[in-house]
Parts: C-alpha cells; structure tokens; sequence
C-alpha cells in the first residue's frame, strides 16, 4: 500500500487535491474538488429541506436547475444544473429519498458486509476467499461512492448485484456442503 501512495501520479493527484481545497477556502470553486465540494454544500441543504423521505427520483438536477435559474447559486460551482447527480452516493440518496433511502442504501452495505465479514473468518479457505473478495468489493463501492454515483448507472448496478449474489451463493453453497 506503501508504495501505491509514493508513486509520483499519486503524489502529484494528492497534491492537487490540497492545492484545490485551498482554492475553495478563498472562494475559488471552479476544480473538480471545489464543484464535488459545492455539489455536497448544495445537497445538505436539499436534504434538510426533506429530511424524513427527499424530494423524489431525479429531484437533485431538477432542484439544482431551479436554484440557478433562480439566482441562488452565482457564487457556486457552474456545473451544478448541469449535472445530474451530487458525485456522492450518499448525497444524492439523502436529497433524492431521504433518511429511509440513505438507510436502505447503507443496508446494501451492511447486510453483505456482515455475511462477508463472518465468511472472511472461516476456516474454509474457498469461504474465507469470497468473503475477503466480498469485502474488497463493498470497500470499493462504498469509498467510489464518496465522488461518484456508481448505482446511478445501471452497467456499476449490475456489477453489484452479480457480484454480491456469485459471492454470497458461493459461500451459501460451501457452507452447506462443509454442514452436510
């Protein structure tokens, strides 16, 4: 892992990064960091706007379109209505569905992350390899969906679910055999 974070592109992604947020403390939103960054200022004010439930499928860009059009946004990042989602998972299902969709979006990750967790401990190795492999998976999707929208396109939906239902059949079907 070391050596990941010493390789120069990643040095110099870092670097970039904290030179951006340092633009957006003086008031310059116009990076990728600083547009992600108003994206997410933008949304937390949707979502306490409609906390319990949101606004509905689809209602970020919707939102977002009004507030500009509405002169609310001038001072912030000239993608928001333009975009269709706030580049953060948990964001756009907290604007979009509220607390009860950020809730189900945090079972999709909890509920295999237990199965996985408990499988990753086992002393069967092929159970114990499609629960780190299930693990790997949840750890990339959760931490992609800081700065993305996977489950907004259907192609990285599809992904998921293949992948939880290969993961967990294999360790359900192991298990059952090692039980038998």
């Amino acid at each position: 892992m070391a050596g990941v974070f010493s390789t120069g592109l990643v040095r110099d992604r870092i670097d970039t990064t904290v030179y951006n947020i340092e633009r957006y403390k003086q008031g310059d939103s116009d990076s990728s960091v600083g547009a992600r960054l108003d994206m997410y200022e933008f949304s937390w004010g949707l979502f306490l706007q409609a906390p319990l439930f949101g606004h509905g499928l689809g209602a970020f860009k919707e939102k977002a379109i009004e507030a500009r059009e509405g002169g609310l946004l001038d001072d912030k990042s000239r993608v928001i209505g333009i975009v269709n989602t706030p580049h953060n998972e948990f964001f756009l299902a907290a604007v979009e569905r509220g607390l009860v969709g950020l809730f189900v979006l945090l079972l999709l990750f909890a509920v295999p992350g237990y199965i996985f967790s408990r499988a990753a401990f086992s002393y069967d190795y092929v159970v114990a390899y499609y629960g780190v492999s299930g693990i790997g998976l949840l750890v990339v999707f959760f931490v992609a969906g800081q700065t993305g929208t996977l489950f907004h396109h259907n192609v990285f939906t599809h992904f998921y679910i293949l992948m939880m239902f290969l993961f967990v059949s294999q360790i359900r079907a192991r298990v059952s055999v090692v039980l038998v």
